[in-house]
């Protein structure tokens, strides 16, 4: 083994850290010390400098609370997603497009109903939209 390249190493690593201290950022380190970038950084982890990035692994949806969008398949679509977020295609089911238009329709509609009907119309809607809820495709 080459006791000379040892050295080298050694005096690299002295050199990044002594930089390091005097406040230089690890670009200006690289530049200075003839290493890239990812070198700096990985002596200065290995003393203790430097804490890695960790990945944040929950920035996908899990698959139970997903949408798969018929058009171009993507699968990252939150389950709440009206369109696709990949090509914003429309991703919502017939029960869920039945649901809203029920829902505008009573809202349009309730101040134009007379009082005497108005509960059984509402009524009606609440029970239509309970029964779509609960046999809607999953």
């Amino acid at each position: 083994m080459n006791t000379k390249c040892k050295l080298d190493l050694a005096e690299r690593d002295s050199k990044i850290i002594e930089l390091r201290g005097e406040g230089k950022t690890s670009t200006e380190i690289a530049k200075e010390v003839g290493v890239c970038g990812q070198t700096v950084m990985n002596v200065l982890t290995r003393y203790g400098l430097h804490e890695p990035k960790k990945l944040n692994k929950t920035s996908k949806p899990s698959k139970q609370k997903t949408k798969r969008c018929p058009t171009c398949k993507a699968t990252n679509n939150p389950k709440e997603a009206k369109f696709c977020c990949m090509c914003g295609s429309d991703i919502r089911s017939e029960a869920d497009i039945l649901l809203e238009r029920l829902n505008k329709a009573y809202k349009a509609c309730c101040d134009l109903i007379p009082g005497s009907i108005n509960e059984e119309v509402r009524n009606t809607i609440l029970d239509a939209t309970k029964f779509i809820e609960t046999h809607k495709e999953i």
